[in-house]
């Protein structure tokens, strides 16, 4: 398996791993604060924001070189999500606004409904459901753009990671506890969706959360540092990476 992991850390630190054999491949160095937010976009890129900043970086995942800086948040960026198309990235930041961002350009559009810090955003496959978690500590909000569209709660957490599975409407969710929340949102769940899924991990809480392109997988980064990687359908654990430094944020890339 020649897939690879990327990881965000709290010295500030990305590192990418090879999902086979455990081994460190790249490492980003830079920055004072701690990373807050990553993902894996089309051309072999890395995006990810720091604490501290109001930038998002775009980094070439083979050098670990700035290709571009996103600039248009006023406060720090807490999350960010990648569109289908791998071009476009999508960001939510503590300014309470979302973000599409044209990667090639670093063009930005904002999202009009937020007015709240952004704490997790992301994007289903097909384009056309956005979720997002803000408000204060101990409030959990997810937002469906389209149908049935409204603001849904009573998960049990106060919600501050979500990731959408590929090739459907299953999302999963993490915050306070040691749950990973699997729910559909397809056209025939109600508002707040059906559980599917609940995966059960060792830590008091997660604060990101990455599934693989084809769906299979799903990574986890728990209170403490420890990132995680489940077969989301079986909830066995395939591996398991310490790092150097807390993680704080986790992304898999597309090979």
């Amino acid at each position: 398996d020649d897939r690879t992991l990327a990881s965000g850390s709290a010295d500030g630190t990305v590192r990418t791993w090879d999902l086979g054999t455990g081994a460190e491949k790249l490492c980003i160095e830079g920055g004072t604060g701690g990373v807050l937010a990553l993902a894996w976009a089309g051309e072999a890129r890395l995006v990810f924001s720091r604490e501290g900043e109001q930038v998002i970086h775009v980094a070439d995942a083979g050098t670990g070189k700035d290709v571009r800086l996103l600039e248009g948040h006023s406060n720090a960026i807490l999350s960010l999500a990648v569109m289908p198309d791998g071009l476009r990235v999508l960001s939510g930041g503590r300014d309470g606004r979302i973000c599409l961002w044209d990667l090639a350009t670093g063009k930005c559009e904002t999202w009009p409904e937020p007015t709240e810090a952004i704490r997790a955003v992301s994007l289903s496959a097909d384009g056309a459901t956005l979720a997002w978690a803000g408000g204060d500590v101990g409030v959990s909000r997810i937002v469906q753009n389209g149908p049935g569209a409204g603001a849904c709660s009573g998960y049990g957490i106060s919600v501050s990671a979500l990731a959408f599975l590929p090739g459907g409407a299953l999302l999963a969710m993490g915050g306070t506890g040691r749950e990973v929340l699997v729910y559909s949102f397809d056209h025939d769940a109600p508002a707040g969706g059906n559980r599917q899924l609940v995966l059960d991990g060792q830590g008091s809480s997660t604060s990101c959360l990455a599934a693989s392109p084809d769906g299979r997988f799903l990574s986890c980064v728990e209170a403490g540092g420890t990132t995680r990687l489940w077969e989301v359908w079986t909830g066995a654990e395939a591996c398991r990476f310490d790092g150097r430094g807390a993680a704080t944020c986790v992304s898999i890339g597309p090979d």
